[in-house]
């Protein structure tokens, strides 16, 4: 699945994006590969989870949901910002 996503600052030149720009010319949407963290751990053979770190600026609920199985299964301690 892929999605668009807004990042970079254009004015900056800052390759990891600025989430701190608010003017839509500083600013490029580009496209990238989306897929949850169910599927990953299942290709990459991952069986095991003792601790998940979370940070998405307010995704934190889909990315949850997209490891359900996972967290069900070994109950990681899971560390978000609120």
């Amino acid at each position: 699945m892929k999605t668009s996503w807004v990042a970079g600052s254009k004015r900056h030149g800052w390759p990891d994006g600025c989430v701190f720009c608010n003017r839509k010319e500083d600013m490029e949407t580009i496209e990238v590969d989306v897929d949850c963290i169910d599927n990953i751990a299942s290709m990459s053979e991952i069986t095991n989870l003792s601790l998940m770190k979370i940070d998405t600026e307010g995704a934190d609920y889909n990315v949850i949901k997209g490891s359900h199985n996972l967290v069900s299964k070994n109950r990681p301690l899971i560390i978000f910002e609120g």
